[in-house]
């Protein structure tokens, strides 16, 4: 059974770009473009990872914090959070909200790759 992911970007080229290659690697990946999309998929489907853009995790909005509705899932998946803004609160607010991995905009799909298979422990 491959494992299974969910892409969360309201940027459609980064969105299917992220899912498209995890999908070449081996993942079942689910993807969405909005906030609510990603939460009613995160109540009705068990997913090892979520990889969310920071602009759709609303940290810091209590009754819509995305990350923190994944850390009170059983089991929790791990969570990656990509960001275009280097800024250091971001960073911060995200850790702090319960991600495993901040990752920083631009990134290539092979670091991402490596950063996931990492995460969810997998060999190459």
């Amino acid at each position: 059974m491959a494992t299974r992911v969910l892409v969360v970007d309201n940027d459609e080229q980064v969105l299917n770009l992220i899912s498209h290659y995890l999908a070449t690697l081996g993942f079942e990946v689910d993807s969405a473009n909005k906030r609510e999309e990603a939460e009613a998929l995160l109540t009705h489907i068990e997913y090892s990872l979520v990889i969310v853009d920071f602009s759709l995790t609303s940290v810091g909005v209590e009754k819509s914090d995305l990350l923190k509705q994944m850390s009170g899932l059983t089991p929790r998946p791990k969570s990656i959070v990509l960001s275009g803004s280097s800024n250091a609160g971001n960073k911060v607010a995200a850790m702090a909200s319960g991600t495993d991995l901040f990752v920083e905009k631009p990134c290539t799909m092979t670091l991402l790759g490596a950063f996931v298979r990492g995460l969810l422990e997998i060999q190459q």
